[in-house]
């Protein structure tokens, strides 16, 4: 029997997603639960199993393509092995949905039993507490009217706090959700405010329209509400970091382990800056009036790939050296431009550190990271003069510019900060006392 498979719901307020990868042929005889995709939803890879075995008949999209959750993608001839490949002279397609695809590194679920009359329930993925915000777990409870109102206004139904009998989400209480955000935070952190339209550019001449990839989106989505959300301010400082370069070669030219980069140093030295700067590893609950203070140190570290921009965090950096560092940030680095990241290595930071000194520039302002409300960038070092002991000798002098919410952090604290932050770089052996 042939049927269509459609593509499910994968994560929430995720209607679009890529094919990074095909992992069956036409052809090919596929076991249920064997995955058959692997899409990139937002900035996590997701695998999508099948939800039968089978022969694949057809294929329907390719590496690349966008597809729309609903989109059939692919037919599957149901059966044996055996039987399977056998043509289907009268059968009618049927279509069904593939089961919800979970994060690579979460435990696969057993498929929901194939229905060809109802649709199986949208799974929503559990989330746990972070500082002082408790989210549901497990799925929330919701007609598939409110699911598609929810995803057209961009909120997550695990954030709103369910009215009607049964502990289900109605559409009133989406309603109540935008109204009580827009009160208390200006606008839907969520909900962006609409563009306005733009001119007819072909009426100029030529153009050629891109659709823009699943990180994309996911990058423009955070950083309009990153920008909208936090008043932003910047503090430059440089850090002589010529000590720590020399240190740094000796000990990559004399040791077999991983090669310990500026990135790793700025992490550790970090870690201990949110030690001694606890109001930089937080967070600002404005429906509370609260300040979360997190007791966790997770710092993401910004990847530049082919697809775009991805932020992967390494977890607790407090409590690891800096050869176990750079190791970490050389694994979780090369994963993001494989795009074998899941959801769970791109969430939960506290802090965000951008290092562009590998391409060039003095300084930029980096956008913090909502919901954090610091970031630290790096750019290119370069020999200065500068006068030690009366003479003027050559230092290897590298910017750092931290973009901070001025709505917890004033501009004096910052500029301790980054002075501190410069003082540990500039001294290495220091740092490394404390790992």
């Amino acid at each position: 029997m042939a049927t269509e498979l459609k593509l499910q719901a994968l994560k929430e307020n995720v209607d679009i997603v890529e094919i990074n990868a095909i992992k069956v042929a036409a052809g090919d005889y596929v076991e249920k639960g064997q995955p058959l995709l692997e899409v990139q939803a937002d900035k996590a890879a997701l695998e999508v199993p099948s939800p039968l075995s089978g022969t694949i008949s057809k294929l329907l999209i390719k590496v690349g393509d966008q597809v729309k959750i609903g989109q059939v993608y692919l037919v599957i001839e149901e059966g044996a092995a055996s039987s399977a490949a056998a043509p289907a002279k009268t059968s009618t397609p049927k279509t069904i949905a593939a089961p919800v695809a979970k994060a690579a590194s979460a435990p696969v679920a057993a498929p929901a039993p194939i229905t060809v009359q109802a649709a199986p329930a949208v799974v929503v993925t559990p989330v746990v507490s972070h500082g002082t915000e408790v989210l549901n777990l497990g799925p929330v409870a919701a007609s598939p009217g409110t699911r598609k109102l929810a995803r057209e206004m961009g909120i997550e139904l695990h954030r709103v706090t369910p009215t009607a009998k049964h502990g289900q989400v109605t559409e009133d209480d989406l309603k109540a959700y935008v109204r009580q955000t827009i009160a208390t935070a200006g606008q839907s952190q969520s909900g962006l405010p609409s563009a306005p339209p733009l001119p007819r550019f072909e009426d100029q001449g030529p153009v050629e329209r891109v659709p823009m990839g699943a990180i994309r989106r996911a990058t423009a989505r955070q950083m309009s509400v990153a920008w909208s959300q936090i008043p932003h301010v910047t503090q430059n400082d440089l850090a002589d970091v010529t000590d720590l370069e020399d240190f740094r070669r000796s000990q990559s030219q004399n040791s077999k382990g991983p090669k310990l980069t500026m990135t790793a140093f700025a992490l550790k030295a970090a870690s201990i800056m949110l030690r001694e700067f606890p109001v930089f590893n937080s967070s600002l609950d404005l429906q509370n009036n609260h300040i979360v203070m997190k007791k966790f140190i997770h710092i993401g570290i910004a990847v530049d790939t082919e697809a775009g921009l991805l932020v992967p965090v390494v977890r607790d950096v407090d409590k690891k050296s800096v050869h176990e560092l750079a190791a970490e940030v050389t694994t979780i680095a090369e994963r993001a431009r494989a795009r074998k990241l899941d959801g769970s290595e791109l969430s939960g930071g506290t802090f965000t550190i951008t290092n562009l000194g590998g391409i060039g520039g003095t300084g930029f302002t980096p956008i913090v990271n909502w919901p954090e409300v610091a970031i630290l960038g790096v750019s290119r070092g370069r020999q200065d003069p500068v006068l030690k002991n009366g003479q003027w000798v050559p230092r290897l002098m590298v910017p750092l510019s931290l973009s901070y919410d001025h709505r917890v952090i004033d501009g004096a604290a910052a500029a301790r900060f980054l002075r501190r932050m410069a003082d540990l770089l500039e001294q290495p052996m220091h740092m490394l006392l404390h790992a």
